[in-house]
């Protein structure tokens, strides 16, 4: 798994395994040795494939989720007892901070409302990643109909059948059928 790993050298390798580095040298030579690492690659690869955000799925949920959380942080402030009377207050797109005027005793603290700039373009970003996202999801399923179309194509050339009367009875007399035979 070390040598798969490919992070540390090969004198690193042999001494975590308690061996010369020349009989490591030796192993890797030979190729049921290399096989077997090849077979933890391929396995971590899949791996990485297969989950999180290395899958288009799993990005999308990802993402969704981000979304999902952003909204909630809107929604609750929308909520808010603080921002009902602040103009904008209810849409939940507003921040608050404290700002002290004046020094000394005159000193007092006026809260601000300022939009949340940050918030909309972190929101608009992932939605528009969402949709590129989705998008190529959909792409590729057009890509998988259109290759879907070239292989009943390429199978009814060397079939010699139409693929739009696959699986349709021909007619005994071997003339073509028509919807009113």
């Amino acid at each position: 798994m070390l040598v798969a790993e490919d992070k540390a050298t090969d004198a690193a390798i042999a001494s975590r395994m308690g061996i010369a580095k020349r009989t490591l040298e030796r192993w890797k030579g030979k190729p049921d040795f290399e096989a077997r690492v090849e077979e933890h690659r391929a396995a971590w690869h899949r791996a990485a494939t297969e989950e999180g955000i290395a899958n288009g799925v799993g990005r999308i949920r990802a993402l969704k989720e981000r979304v999902a959380g952003l909204s909630r942080v809107i929604e609750e402030r929308a909520a808010d007892p603080h921002f009902q009377p602040v103009p904008g207050g209810r849409t939940g797109f507003l921040t608050q901070r404290a700002r002290i005027v004046g020094s000394g005793e005159k000193a007092r603290v006026v809260w601000e409302h300022p939009l949340d700039v940050a918030l909309l373009r972190e929101l608009r970003a992932l939605e528009r990643q969402l949709a590129q996202e989705v998008d190529a999801w959909h792409k590729k399923a057009a890509l998988s109909k259109e290759m879907d179309a070239k292989i009943k194509k390429l199978i009814a050339q060397i079939t010699g059948k139409r693929p739009d009367t696959e699986g349709v009875n021909p007619r005994p007399d071997g003339a073509p059928r028509t919807l009113l035979a």
